[in-house]
């Protein structure tokens, strides 16, 4: 392999390696949220519900912390999940409705692992978090798999082209 070959495999092997990671990170996060499905049920009292405003950098994000205590066989734990994948957003709507939905509760419906009653959410199965980094991590693994496609037909040589044209007589 040429010199700027072996460079090029590094350099697009980091961005590959980014796709790779970003789909295995959806992908337990679909896992999870559809396995929290499952779960056993207990009820939680929320401690506190704040919706969180994001201003620094270009954009605004909003994402809704909540905190809720909860008890599995006589042992109380502490969560602040509210659904596996859950990262805010940057559209207002879904971050306000659940800042209304849990802020006014008291009491609400916890799952937990029964493996590990530690673990926990409020809200179970696939929501649109889940989706947004798997729609993303492929489009990023197709867009540089179409760069290094196009990048290895442009840089070597075109043998159906050169073998295509006939010569007829050399120069001398």
């Amino acid at each position: 392999m040429k010199a700027n070959g072996m460079g090029f495999t590094l350099f697009i092997s980091v961005f590959f390696l980014v796709g790779f990671a970003l789909l295995g990170v959806g992908l337990r996060s679909l896992y999870q949220a559809k396995a929290a499905e499952g779960w056993a049920e207990t009820n939680g009292l929320v401690k506190a519900c704040n919706l969180v405003v994001d201003s620094s950098g270009d954009s605004t994000t909003w994402k809704v912390k909540v905190s809720y205590d909860y008890s599995v066989d006589g042992r109380t734990f502490s969560g602040d999940r509210i659904a596996f994948g859950y990262t805010g957003s940057s559209a207002r709507a879904t971050p306000e409705a659940l800042q209304v939905k849990l802020g006014s509760a008291a009491v609400v419906r916890v799952r937990y692992n029964p493996l590990k009653p530690e673990q926990a959410v409020l809200g179970a199965g696939v929501n649109r978090s889940n989706l947004v980094i798997l729609v993303f991590a492929v489009v990023w693994l197709l867009f540089v798999t179409g760069f290094t496609v196009l990048w290895t037909m442009g840089s070597g040589k075109d043998a159906q082209l050169t073998d295509s044209i006939q010569v007829i007589e050399s120069k001398k």
